[in-house]
């Protein structure tokens, strides 16, 4: 990945002008990446036997902001590398977040992730849901651990809007269906955590076809991007070996919404319908 790349090719650039304190953090990053991308800058001094002003000042000197912005690009690479037992292993390894309440300690990440929405561009959100309004067909993709958000994605539009379906796995079928495609079809493509291959590889044929392709992702360097005409990024961090999706089921459920307001007269006849069968066939208790 390009992005990864560039960023051990910007510290290897510059490790050698660093001062030998600020070489220590530079050489532990490089040796010790995944685990490193997990710490605070207190706990990468210590690791380093350096000050922790020394971390921040290796942070600018690498043209960050400060240790948040380092951190935080390290993550993003790191996040689409780790299996679930890299992640598992990583999070018992810190005595510190084993001895802590897990739920709380997950709780707390969850509602940063989710005060991170407030970051998307407002001008992309609205176009996103533009694209949805004006399609005349709409496919849901995404596999794996992503399939679940899809799934949640076509049970509020389906209401809504007529000719929506979905592919929660790539398969023969899958390609099937991309052939029959009708005009006007526009694809949301689904990428969280590590990202599928087969889904990749979907997306690039959808493209040679001219069809429009929207996202919704996780990370700034997601592959998911650069297939897509417009990506919303829902971050996920990765404080459980299963990962966490609340920031992308508020995404969605924001999306479903702005889409019911804006095609409100349909909406409200289709809901109607069926809330009607809810009724008559007595779904609910």
């Amino acid at each position: 990945m390009f992005r990864k790349k560039e960023f051990f090719d910007n510290i290897q650039k510059k490790v050698g002008l660093l001062s030998l304190s600020k070489r220590k953090a530079a050489n532990y990053v490089l040796n010790n990446y995944q685990r490193a991308a997990f710490m605070t800058a207190k706990e990468m001094a210590e690791k380093c036997s350096v000050s922790e002003s020394t971390v921040n000042r290796f942070s600018k000197d690498l043209g960050y902001s400060g240790f948040p912005s380092f951190i935080m690009n390290l993550k993003n690479i790191v996040h689409a590398e780790l299996s679930g037992a890299d992640r598992l292993e990583l999070i018992n390894s810190n005595r510190k977040k084993s001895k802590i309440d897990y739920l709380n300690y997950l709780i707390e990440d969850e509602i940063q992730n989710l005060s991170k929405l407030s970051h998307i561009d407002k001008k992309d959100f609205d176009l996103f849901v533009c694209m949805i309004v004006e399609a005349k067909n709409i496919l849901l993709v995404g596999s794996r651990c992503s399939s679940i958000i899809v799934h949640y994605l076509f049970y509020g539009l389906h209401k809504i809007k007529h000719g929506v379906s979905y592919i929660d796995h790539i398969d023969s079928v899958a390609y099937d269906s991309l052939e029959l495609l009708e005009n006007n079809t526009l694809i949301i493509a689904v990428g969280l955590g590590r990202y599928p291959k087969e889904v990749i590889e979907f997306l690039e044929i959808s493209k040679t076809k001219d069809i429009k392709i929207i996202s919704i992702t996780d990370s700034p360097i997601s592959p998911f991007i650069n297939h897509s005409e417009i990506s919303l990024i829902a971050p996920v961090e990765i404080q459980s070996y299963l990962g966490t999706i609340s920031a992308p089921g508020c995404l969605v459920a924001a999306i479903i919404s702005e889409v019911s307001l804006r095609t409100k007269d349909v909406s409200i006849i289709r809901l109607n319908k069926l809330e009607g069968i809810a009724r008559k066939r007595s779904y609910y208790v």
